[in-house]
């Protein structure tokens, strides 16, 4: 990012974030790098605990690939160098094969402007490497990983966002779901994106495609589009604080467990596809 885009994205209360998920066994490990009005961050969460590293503008980068402080984020992996007074995290990460969906997750909607734009860099991939956290080498060597991003003004007033590829016994699909009411052209609606990839195929369920919103509440989220169907049931879990973005500024507080338990039902003309639990699910509900 050139110092002309740090100014553009100040001026017009803009934010980007990304999200890098990194599971291996019962570890979970996001890394979430950004710059907002105020600055650039990091954000980390962990099984037990969420952090908020904060840099300044002119520590953040962003020319395929992002620079914040010491740490580097690029599509096929990540360096980090962090040394903070409340978390050490250090060490390195490479991505192999990726699985980035065939389509850009807006659709049509990625031509209009909006509150929010969200991208799917890569549903699921998998790990190399170690970091330190704190003192202790984590070995992330056979792990999975996943990471999406987000740019605009503010995330949505009400919204739920799940995602799962690491699953309690079958390892054979990843989810991708969201459900957020939009305000465009003065009014509000509630709008849908979510992705299935199983056994090679992928399945797109969108507001652009038709879909609808058909149940949301803070421990269940169901999706229905023609034939097709996603239900998502998440235990009740308050998860960790993170900042979020309003009107460009990460002044927003929400919550989100990175490793919940959760059902994904994945459903065709009545026939169930796909029925699988995980106790590592992202999951978040916001007001």
């Amino acid at each position: 990012m050139t110092i002309r885009q740090r100014k553009e994205l100040v001026m017009k209360n803009k934010f980007e974030g990304y999200y890098f998920k990194l599971q291996k066994g019962s570890r979970t490990l996001a890394v979430i790098p950004g710059c907002s009005k105020e600055g650039a961050f990091v954000q980390i969460v962990t099984n037990d605990r969420s952090y908020h590293i904060p840099y300044s503008h002119d520590e953040y980068f962003r020319a395929g690939f992002i620079v914040v402080g010491k740490n580097r984020f690029w599509k096929k992996g990540l360096i980090l160098d962090i040394r903070h007074q409340d978390i050490t995290l250090t060490g390195r990460i490479r991505f192999n094969n990726l699985t980035p969906l065939k389509k850009d997750i807006m659709g049509p909607f990625c031509r209009i402007p909006m509150e929010c734009r969200h991208v799917v860099v890569s549903m699921r991939h998998d790990l190399e490497g170690t970091l330190e956290l704190d003192g202790e080498t984590i070995d992330f060597h056979g792990g999975i990983g996943y990471t999406e991003g987000d740019r605009g003004k503010s995330f949505p007033a009400g919204y739920t966002w799940a995602q799962c590829n690491v699953w309690d016994q079958e390892d054979d699909c990843a989810v991708m779901a969201a459900a957020a009411k939009i305000p465009l052209a003065g009014r509000k609606f509630w709008g849908c994106i979510a992705a299935v990839c199983f056994e090679g195929r992928e399945y797109r369920i969108a507001t652009y495609k038709g879909a609808g919103v058909q149940r949301r509440t803070p421990e269940e989220l169901v999706l229905s589009q023609g034939k097709m169907r996603l239900t998502v049931i998440a235990e009740e879990n308050e998860g960790h604080m993170l900042y979020a973005p309003q009107q460009g500024s990460m002044s927003r507080m929400v919550h989100e467990c990175a490793a919940a338990k959760a059902q994904f039902i994945f459903e065709i003309d009545n026939r169930v596809i796909f029925d699988r639990c995980s106790s590592r699910a992202s999951y978040e509900y916001g007001i």
